[in-house]
């Protein structure tokens, strides 16, 4: 079990000692070993642990509940995902980490692992490569909890006008990784990373030079508005058939309850800012 520091006592993390200045990674952080066989340090983590507090009690004020729907034991937690650089991945796991004591890592490629410096933190943070054998190994002999967010980069590049309406779940390749690493989905919906950093345009010139997959027109920092985040009762899907049509089934129907939540979760807000 993760013992959480005390958040009462803790001040914002030196910036400069954490960066290392704005040259890289610091020598030392980058030749020391990693904290645990899947990238994520430990250390990093506490170091950070005063920020992510502020967006997670202050910035976003997030409200966060369902977790006796999280198992013990590995579990995928797949959830709607959208913004231009989304914040709801740290405040998924800040939630976990809060009240289970767990850690959650990310699986699948994220835009900020292209980026200098911000990729490093991001995989000493927990997020690492999606791959059925790294996901059986995670999920299955280490127990652990994974995040995935089928909607990839076409949740969040998606324009501001299209907020809340799920894209497509991709082929159910998550669906076949739970199958194989046989723990059980819990959908996670999250309201509120739509208008934390709304995309308002794209600049694809630009996207196709940098090859990226997208390059948005959206705020500088991300606007405080309040986050709400819901844990769905867990979906066993092991023990089923893995045929094409059976993973299809699974992924519409993870996609639609997890819209059908996000709309009742849209309908019950009565103010973006104060929730």
């Amino acid at each position: 079990m993760h013992e959480e520091p005390t958040r009462r006592n803790r001040s914002l993390p030196d910036f400069e000692a954490l960066v290392g200045g704005v040259r890289g990674v610091p020598a030392a952080d980058a030749e020391r070993p990693l904290g645990d066989r899947w990238g994520r340090d430990p250390e990093l983590v506490e170091r950070l642990a005063p920020f992510v507090d502020f967006l997670y009690d202050r910035w976003f004020r997030t409200e966060a509940d369902g977790f006796e729907n999280i198992p013990e034991g590995g579990a995928l937690l797949v959830a709607n995902h959208a913004g231009a650089f989304p914040p709801d991945a740290p405040q998924i796991q800040w939630a976990v980490r809060r009240h289970l004591e767990r850690d959650v890592y990310m699986m699948g490629e994220n835009l900020l692992s292209r980026v200098p410096f911000l990729g490093w933190v991001f995989r000493r943070a927990g997020g690492i490569e999606a791959n059925p054998e790294t996901a059986r190994k995670l999920l299955a002999d280490d127990g652990c909890l994974a995040l995935v967010f089928p909607e990839g980069t076409k949740g969040t590049g998606k324009h501001m006008s299209q907020r809340y309406r799920l894209q497509r779940f991709g082929r159910g390749g998550f669906v076949r990784v739970a199958m194989d690493a046989g723990v059980p989905i819990v959908p996670v919906v999250v309201l509120g990373a739509e208008e934390a950093m709304p995309v308002f345009g794209n600049l694809d010139f630009v996207a196709r030079l940098a090859n990226l997959p997208y390059v948005p027109l959206t705020s500088l920092i991300w606007l405080p508005v309040k986050f709400r985040i819901k844990f769905l009762p867990p979906i066993h899907v092991a023990d089923g058939p893995t045929d094409d049509h059976t993973v299809a089934l699974y992924t519409e129907g993870i996609r639609d309850a997890i819209q059908t939540a996000l709309l009742d979760l849209i309908g019950a807000r009565k103010s973006v800012v104060l929730g």
